[in-house]
């Protein structure tokens, strides 16, 4: 019995002891298990934190990029980025006041000073279109915290971007300079001397904010702006081999070049040339003053190109061209040259030589065997096509066609088939603007080699499309290409195929680059020695009366009794600009300064007045109609249109305006000459391109179709068609983008951000 006690007492202590142990382990298993549970829960907290920052850094960045993006359209189009807001005026207060050596000498000055628009063109030239500042001292600063910031931009720019501003807002946008090599920067924080590596730098700053107005999350998105190029044409035909036509192939308003032979079917009568450098020195005589230059200067007398005043010589001319040239590395060949070996064959070194003498000294702008320079002045000016690099161009189509919709890489499929890797067309369907519905945009198009490599050098892989030969049957009969066209075909040629017509501008008036006596009105004298000369520019002190507020460069034209030829006996009355004078009043003939009527124009370069006729052609390949050098009288000279209006029509002139209307020719020098409605009559009339052609091959000159603007052409230009080429001037005076808007003035070289 005491066994039985004794072994139930035994039984309940095991027992107990069990139970204890279980409780244990079950209290360290649950205290194991909430050990992970906080665990997973601290990781699940980290884990969520690290999402809603990584969100709000993405976000941020997200807001910041945009921001960048929109600020780059300020140079794309600082017009429209106004007129939405979302650029702020051009002021002083959001800009750094630089302090840089700038050709030898101190200056001070801001980006742009206060006037016209903000990150407006031009890029480069004077100092104010340039960015000198590092990121600390940006040439443009506009921040939240800054008290100079124009009331509320950011706020307005924020608003204007983001409907919901919880992911983010920019805070902050810098503007400076762009990549600088060999560049030294000064103690001011701004560079001096080296070469840019682009436009600017442009830096936005965006940040995420809590509902305190503590920010969260900040990101900034850095971009480097270059400037779109474009092909450097000079005239409006050049070939890199030889250009032979046996049709009236024409070209007119430039310079047409060959790298080898060249056939001249169609010549043109333009000023006369001395030497392959030198044209007709006009400024001797220019003021009416047979003794002296357009500087003053005494005529020393001692060569032919300064011995007498050439400028009566071509006053009063009938030019079919004054802009034409024809430049050959190799011989020029026509009926009339009777194979003259000449650099010049028909040069103009005798004072009673007829200039529009047909071919003789009417042909004094033919150069051939142009091969080197010996010069200036001289014979010899070599002849270079303009280097039009493959890879270059074929990349940049690539990268910006994914961010542009006006630039366009397309690859060939066969045929005249290209495709941008969504959808197939030919090639007049890619480029033809004309269409009735669904029209082709003005832009950049390449159009790719056969297998896509580089065409260009001895032994290179790339294969030339096959020919692309235009017709009704591509596109319709109406057809126009706007903007730069890139081919790699073996040869590109038309039929049968016309333009939609329009109103387009002869070229601007001829100067001489010889540069202007400068008059400071502190001291009351002229500057020592010419201002502006060779910069490539007509250039005018048109500051010295500040015409109501409106630039301009005023020109007072007066008549001149003057001998020519001299020692003849023999007066003629021409009416030519009054040089600038101590005391005189500038302004245009019937304007006054001061209360004063004008007496005197504003010392500018020489330039040669014309007088355009209301048409630019003919028909059938006949001759250009003149155009006639000299001025008018004040009272009563010719007006023609100069500028069209948002639906294409050219704006009226006011004839009663006083100083002379703007929109029009006058007396004073007209950068783009008059309009003109297409060329002439039928069939060479409407122009089915505006813009720039480049094909890698060759061009074939059938048909009868009319171009404007250049033709670039790696291969041959051979043919027997009778088509009609005009340059287009604003490719020299960079005036091309403005007239194109699609087209982009810009585009990204860099991108970098803080991640």
């Amino acid at each position: 019995m005491k066994r039985n006690v004794r072994a139930h007492a035994t039984k309940s202590i095991r027992s107990a002891r069990d139970r204890g142990s279980a409780l244990l382990v079950t209290l360290m298993v649950m205290a194991g298990l909430s050990l992970l549970g906080l665990a997973f829960v601290a990781i699940s907290e980290t884990e969520s934190t690290i999402s809603v920052n990584e969100r709000n850094y993405a976000q941020t960045h997200a807001v910041a990029e945009a921001g960048a993006k929109v600020v780059l359209e300020w140079f794309q189009d600082p017009v429209w980025a106004l007129a939405q807001g979302v650029m702020p005026g051009n002021t002083n207060s959001i800009k750094t006041l630089r302090r840089v050596i700038w050709s030898g000498s101190y200056a001070e000055d801001h980006y742009k000073e206060a006037g016209g628009l903000l990150c407006d063109k031009p890029f480069k030239g004077a100092r104010e279109n340039r960015f000198f500042g590092d990121e600390a001292h940006a040439d443009v600063i506009i921040t939240t915290a800054s008290t100079t910031t124009p009331a509320n931009f950011l706020t307005l720019f924020n608003n204007a971007l983001f409907n919901d501003q919880t992911a983010g807002r920019v805070t902050e946008i810098r503007i400076y300079a762009p990549p600088m090599v060999d560049a030294t920067l000064n103690a001011n924080g701004f560079y001096e001397g080296g070469t840019r590596y682009g436009v600017a730098t442009i830096k936005v700053t965006a940040s995420r904010f809590d509902n305190n107005g503590n920010a969260i999350a900040t990101r900034w998105v850095k971009l480097v702006v270059s400037e779109w190029p474009f092909p450097g044409p000079q005239g409006p035909v050049q070939s890199n081999a030889n250009i032979s036509t046996a049709g009236n192939f024409g070209v007119h308003w430039g310079r047409m070049m060959s790298d080898g032979e060249m056939t001249i079917k169609k010549p043109l009568v333009g000023r006369p040339w001395y030497d392959a450098w030198d044209m007709l020195h006009f400024e001797d005589g220019y003021y009416g003053d047979a003794t002296k230059d357009s500087l003053n200067r005494v005529i020393p007398g001692a060569t032919f190109e300064d011995q007498w005043p050439w400028m009566y010589k071509i006053y009063g001319q009938d030019l079919q061209d004054p802009w034409y040239e024809a430049r050959a590395k190799g011989q020029i060949t026509n009926a009339t040259d009777a194979g003259l070996t000449a650099p010049q064959p028909y040069k103009f070194n005798g004072r009673d030589q007829n200039i529009t003498n047909e071919p003789d000294v009417g042909y004094s702008n033919w150069f051939q065997f142009q091969d080197h320079d010996e010069g200036p002045p001289g014979d010899y000016k070599n002849v270079v096509f303009p280097r039009i690099d493959y890879d270059f161009w074929k990349n940049i189509s690539q990268a910006a066609s994914t961010t542009n919709s006006t630039v366009y890489y397309l690859r060939w499929v066969s045929g005249e088939d290209y495709t941008n890797g969504i959808e197939t067309k030919n090639f007049a369907q890619w480029v033809n603007t004309a269409r009735a519905t669904d029209p082709a945009k003005p832009g950049f198009y390449f159009f790719d080699t056969r297998n896509g490599l580089n065409p260009q050098g001895v032994g290179a892989p790339g294969v030339l499309a096959p020919d692309i030969t235009l017709n009704s049957a591509d596109d319709g009969s109406v057809f126009e290409m706007k903007g730069f066209i890139y081919l790699n075909v073996s040869s590109f040629g038309t039929t049968g195929i016309r333009g939609p017509g329009g109103w387009f501008n002869f070229p601007g008036e001829p100067y001489r680059d010889i540069g202007y006596l400068k008059f400071d009105t502190a001291t009351s004298t002229f500057s020592a020695g010419p201002i502006g000369g060779g910069n490539g520019k007509w250039d005018c002190q048109s500051d010295l009366n500040d015409n109501g507020g409106t630039p301009r460069c005023d020109i007072f034209v007066a008549p001149y009794n003057v001998e020519w030829p001299p020692g003849s006996g023999t007066m003629h009355s021409y009416y030519l600009p009054v040089p600038y004078f101590v005391g005189c009043h500038p302004g245009m003939n019937g304007t006054s300064f001061g209360g004063s009527p004008a007496d005197c124009s504003e010392p500018h370069e020489p330039f040669l007045n014309l007088i355009y006729p209301d048409a630019a052609c003919c028909a059938g390949g006949g001759a250009p109609n003149a155009v006639r050098v000299g001025w008018e009288d004040p009272a009563s000279f010719t007006q023609r249109p100069l500028k069209t209006d948002a639906n294409g029509a050219p704006v009226p002139c006011d004839v009663s305006a006083s100083p002379p209307d703007d929109n029009c020719t006058h007396n004073g020098r007209n950068e783009a000459g008059s309009l003109v409605e297409n060329f002439g009559s039928a069939p060479n009339t409407k122009p089915i391109l505006d813009g720039i052609l480049y094909n890698e091959g060759d061009f074939d000159t059938q048909g009868n179709a009319a171009y404007f603007g250049s033709v670039l052409i790696q291969g041959n230009i051979n043919g027997t068609g009778t088509p009609e080429v005009w340059f287009d001037e604003c490719l020299l005076r960079g005036c091309w983008q403005d007239k194109f808007k699609e087209l982009p003035r810009v585009y990204v070289t860099a991108e970098e951000t803080d991640q």
